[in-house]
This record gives structure tokens, sequence and C-alpha cells, in this order.
């Protein structure tokens, strides 16, 4: 998923933001890219615009006070569109996905962040994600990137994630529990649902795998596959050395696709470093 914003947005970044839970019945884990668009002008196909609305956090959770317009992905990122990045600049990093549009899975908070910069310009290591020559992670610079490319790729924060997933735009019930924009179990498989395991019918595809980009139902902001199917990384930081994940996978329940439920992952994990936790 992405996110836009103006050149009035400033950078409020000021750092990047338990119960832990073994992993290891489900071998690898698949994190996707949950991506941002920031923007100064001109629009973006794919994405859905977040309206500027001031309505503060959500009270249950805390989670969610965005104050600026901006954009985010209709869909998760694809295995077609990761593997352009990769063959355009290798740094980028590599991927595991069942077909081209099945979403991009395996993908490290790093190499994340470099195919945010690859789609800002052209270059890995050149973005809002500052990399020095050696591909040594330095920071974070949204503003200086708006200000260099006018329209800059980035993950969203935990913030924007929420918002665009639990917002309802409803002044009289603001936010979901689920980004269907109910507080109900949403349904489960099929085009008119998500990916997730019920622990009555099990998993939702026939191979356990994630489904095609698009597949399932959309959500109340016009976006698919917020809940369930892979989790999404976040911007925001988790704990001292992890970053914040959200939105569920298709090996979990249904409560962990809901506003309630973060989770965090080392900025290194992928299929093959499962250091995960939940809280």
């Amino acid at each position: 998923m992405n996110a836009g914003f103006s050149n009035g947005w400033k950078d409020f970044f000021q750092g990047l933001e338990k119960r832990s839970r073994d992993f290891s019945m489900f071998g690898k884990v698949p994190v996707l890219i949950a991506l941002v668009v920031l923007f100064s002008a001109g629009a973006q196909a794919g994405y859905v615009m977040i309206g500027g609305i001031d309505v503060g956090a959500d009270p249950a959770t805390g989670y969610g006070a965005v104050s600026y317009s901006y954009k985010i992905g209709r869909y998760e990122v694809t295995g077609a569109e990761f593997d352009a990045a990769v063959a355009a600049d290798s740094r980028v990093g590599t991927y595991v996905s069942q077909t081209a549009n099945s979403p991009a899975e395996y993908i490290s908070w790093y190499e994340s962040a470099m195919y945010c910069n690859w789609l800002t310009s052209g270059d890995a290591y050149s973005g809002a994600y500052l990399f020095d020559s050696g591909g040594n992670f330095l920071g974070v610079n949204r503003a200086s990137a708006i200000s260099t490319y006018g329209i800059i790729y980035a993950l969203p924060t935990e913030d924007e994630w929420y918002k665009a997933a639990y917002w309802t735009g409803n002044p009289a019930d603001e936010w979901s529990l689920y980004a269907n924009g109910t507080d109900t179990t949403p349904t489960w498989g099929t085009t008119e649902g998500w990916n997730y395991y019920d622990a009555t019918y099990g998993y939702a595809t026939a191979d356990h795998r994630p489904w095609e980009v698009g597949y399932g139902a959309q959500e109340q902001n016009g976006t698919y596959d917020m809940m369930g199917n892979v989790l999404e990384w976040t911007e925001s930081v988790y704990d001292e050395s992890k970053q914040v994940f959200r939105g569920g996978l298709i090996a979990y329940g249904a409560n962990k696709m809901s506003s309630s439920v973060r989770g965090g992952g080392g900025l290194l994990t992928n299929m093959t470093q499962p250091d995960f936790a939940f809280g």
C-alpha cells in the first residue's frame, strides 16, 4: 500500500515509532510491502485517496491520527512489480511469489525501503530512505525527498496504514474494528471475503497460499487485502529492534486482522528470519 502528501507536509518523522509468538509451525512467514505515495501534484493510477480530515486518533487504540491527504495503494505489490524493480536495480533484493499477480512475499523491511526508493528515483539508495554507497541504512527523510523529487513513494507510517484501513469517514462512527467497515468477523474466503485461516473451514485457498491481488472483497476505503493474505510493513517502529507490520495473514485467524492487533518484525526479517512479535 502507498500514500501521498503535499509539499506543505512537514517532516514529522521523529524516529522509526508483547506478546511473543512462535512461528516455527509456519516455517516461512510472508511479509509484503505496504507502500505509500507522497506527492506534491498529479495523480497515480492504482492508488486511493485518503482524505485530510483531521479526526484525531481512534480512541480505542490511539492510532490513525493523520491530518493531511495522501494516497495508498489499492492492491498489494505484486511479484511482477517487484521483479521489475529488481531487474532494473538488483540492489533492491529478491522475492518469492506464486504468480506474477500474487503479492511479492518474504520481503525484508530494508528491501521494502529500497523498492520505494526505486519507484521514487530509479535508484535503490536514493529517495525517502537514506543509504550510503555500501547499502547501509542511515535513516528516513521524507521532506527532503519530496523537495528533490516532488512525488515520492514510501512505506506508510502505522497511522497512515491504520487510517486507510479502519477510518469509516462517518462522523457519527469514525472507526471500525475491521477494514470492511464493520465490527463483526469478516466473510471468510471467496471473492466476497478475505483470505485468512478459519478454525472451522481452515485455509481459504487450496494450496494454503496468498491469492492474487484484487481477488477478494473491496474494503471500505477502496483497498484490497489490508485484511489477511500477507502481512504488510509500515515505516513505524515496534520496539528497539523491530518495525510495525499490520493486516493479518493467511495462516492467522480473523482476530489478527482487527484494528487492535499490531505486530513487529526485525529489519532483516524475510523468509529465513522469522523474528516476529505481536502485541
